[in-house]
């Protein structure tokens, strides 16, 4: 929460600066979504979020800048919101 609230503090002109500190964050909530949707302890189930989705992720980013509604609703705010994402 406190990097989500970090990333939105950088400065709107520094999308560079936004984009990568973003994508870490939301890549990290993805696979905790994933981590709580399968046995992370099997070792035949590989947790890990496909690169087409990391760089669908991207792009949503970089196309979706200048709305900060979309940015604002992008990283949950609770665990059951972290659930219920796409």
């Amino acid at each position: 929460e406190e990097g989500w609230r970090y990333t939105l503090s950088a400065p709107y002109s520094q999308m560079r600066v936004r984009v990568a500190c973003a994508l870490p964050l939301l890549i990290g909530v993805r696979t905790l979504k994933e981590l709580s949707q399968r046995n992370p302890l099997d070792p035949d189930s590989v947790i890990k979020i496909p690169r087409s989705e990391v760089k669908a992720l991207t792009k949503r980013l970089v196309f979706n800048y200048w709305f900060p509604w979309y940015w604002k609703r992008l990283f949950p705010k609770t665990w059951t919101e972290l659930l219920e994402m796409k």
